[in-house]
Order: C-alpha cells, then sequence, then structure tokens
C-alpha cells in the first residue's frame, strides 16, 4: 500500500509547508520547551533541538496538509452553490 497525495494538494504543498514550519518552529523556541535556555556545548542539547525540530516537521506536514484539504473543499462547495 502506497501512500500519496492527490496533484492537486502537491500544488499548493511546498508553498505552505515552509511559512507553517517556521511559524510551529519560533513558537516552540519561545514559548514551548524552553530551548532558549539549552546550550549547544553538549551533545544532548543538540539532540533535543532536532528532535524538536523533526517532531514540528512532522506537525507542519500535517497541519499543511489539513488547511490545503479545507480550502480545497471549501473552494469546491463554494463553486458548487455558485452554479445553483
Amino acid at each position: 500500500m502506497e501512500f500519496s497525495i492527490p496533484d492537486n494538494l502537491k500544488k499548493y504543498y511546498w508553498y505552505l509547508f515552509p511559512i507553517v514550519m517556521i511559524l510551529m518552529v519560533i513558537n516552540e523556541v519561545l514559548y514551548g520547551q524552553e530551548l532558549q535556555y539549552y546550550e549547544l556545548s553538549e551533545m544532548e542539547d543538540i539532540g533535543r533541538l532536532l528532535f524538536v525540530l523533526l517532531v514540528k516537521a512532522f506537525e507542519s506536514a500535517l497541519i499543511t496538509i489539513l488547511l490545503i484539504g479545507t480550502y480545497m473543499k471549501l473552494k469546491s462547495m463554494y463553486k458548487n452553490n455558485k452554479r445553483h
């Protein structure tokens, strides 16, 4: 079984994903797990930072797909209502 996203989602994905990712990382650094208090002198701190970035990338991908899917659904509903 292969997971693939439709072509209409692929069209907008890379336009929206970086914006969502940057906003999520800024929120996490400023208000999240207090990353601003850690130094980068130990491998544990670098690993923690990479883990947070990886988790935020997955969350951003999910949010991006949900936003695009909602936009497409609303767009199709608006077109259908306009025809009738």
